[in-house]
């Protein structure tokens, strides 16, 4: 028998790593221990989940490609190396320089900027200092610094590198206390992000799955219905988070019993349609008003499971509408 043959993975018979280091890294495969604690994604090394999890911020500085007429920016310096060797190999290169954090107004076109970072000695580069330790101050809480920096008269709805306002950075990182005092200050509740999917706010608590800003955001007045850009609403975020506690924030804070109940129903079908079982159980249990069968086909769970192929969710609504046919029977 060959090493490769001795190597060879018993998960995954047409993997067969040809060194032990290869053998090594792709048994990492089969045990990732570590998770995100904001989308759950796995990861084998602490380095390589901490890496990870900068995705999850906002209002970060981005590299941009110095390369004449080439839009290309990214958080990372090792995608824009890999960028510049993929796209614009033969070029000559320069040192890898951080684009300035720049704060702008929504309405501004950055298209035509191609340098890849301002004069030392210019205005710009003040500003973006400034910004960068706003951002940072809503996204640590730090409402003593966000109050000293708004004296300075910034507009609080002026945008960072990658679109993000401060309400953002606040939202997305939990910070309650600060998102508070940027509303009270004029933060633009409803401020969408034209470089991630047009992500308001809202949206951005509920990917970070802080049920407590949403609860304030929804009380300032945050728009509920609107969506990502592409199609995904607030509550199909929430039903994928499969996130009981942000569920009960949308509801709560849905004066009136229809709307709530409407809420209540949307959210039942996103969680049917995404597998998402404790949070479908617990609207099941909840709202009386939401059942697994319906007189109209396209209104039932039980349809909207089988059309999306869940069969492990159309089993567990099939039970549950057993259960509820035998309490109704009893009582």
């Amino acid at each position: 028998m060959s090493d490769a043959d001795a190597r060879e993975c018993s998960r995954l018979i047409k993997f067969r790593p040809t060194t032990s280091d290869a053998e090594s890294q792709h048994h990492k495969t089969h045990s990732r221990l570590l998770e995100c604690d904001v989308c759950s994604k796995r990861f084998a090394s602490r380095y390589d989940l901490n890496r990870h999890v900068t995705s999850h911020r906002v209002g970060l500085a981005k590299f941009r490609c110095d390369i004449r007429n080439c839009n290309f920016a990214t958080t990372r310096k090792d995608n824009l190396a890999q960028h510049k060797r993929n796209r614009h190999a033969g070029y000559p290169t320069h040192p890898i320089a951080e684009t300035s954090f720049v704060g702008r107004p929504a309405n501004s076109n950055t298209d035509n900027h191609h340098d890849s970072a301002p004069q030392d000695d210019s205005d710009e580069v003040i500003q973006a200092q400034i910004w960068r330790v706003m951002m940072s101050a809503a996204s640590t809480g730090d409402v003593l610094r966000l109050a000293y920096l708004l004296q300075r008269r910034l507009d609080v709805n002026m945008k960072a590198d990658d679109g993000y306002t401060a309400l953002h950075c606040a939202a997305r990182a939990g910070q309650v206390a600060a998102v508070r005092y940027l509303l009270e200050n004029g933060a633009d509740i409803n401020a969408s992000n034209e470089q991630a999917k047009l992500r308001e706010p809202l949206y951005e608590a509920v990917l970070g799955r802080h049920a407590a800003v949403v609860t304030v955001l929804l009380e300032a007045g945050a728009d509920l219905w609107t969506d990502d850009g592409k199609g995904q609403s607030i509550i199909d975020c929430v039903a994928s988070s499969n996130d009981v506690e942000l569920a009960q924030a949308l509801l709560h804070e849905n004066r009136g019993q229809i709307i709530a109940e409407d809420v209540a129903s949307r959210l039942a079908e996103s969680a049917t349609r995404s597998d998402k079982h404790t949070l479908l159980n617990w609207l099941l249990s909840t709202y009386p008003g939401i059942t697994p069968y319906s007189t109209k086909l396209n209104k039932s769970l039980l349809n909207t499971a089988a059309i999306a192929g869940k069969m492990t969710t159309f089993e567990l609504l099939l039970s549950a509408s057993k259960t509820m046919s035998s309490s109704n029977a009893t009582g």
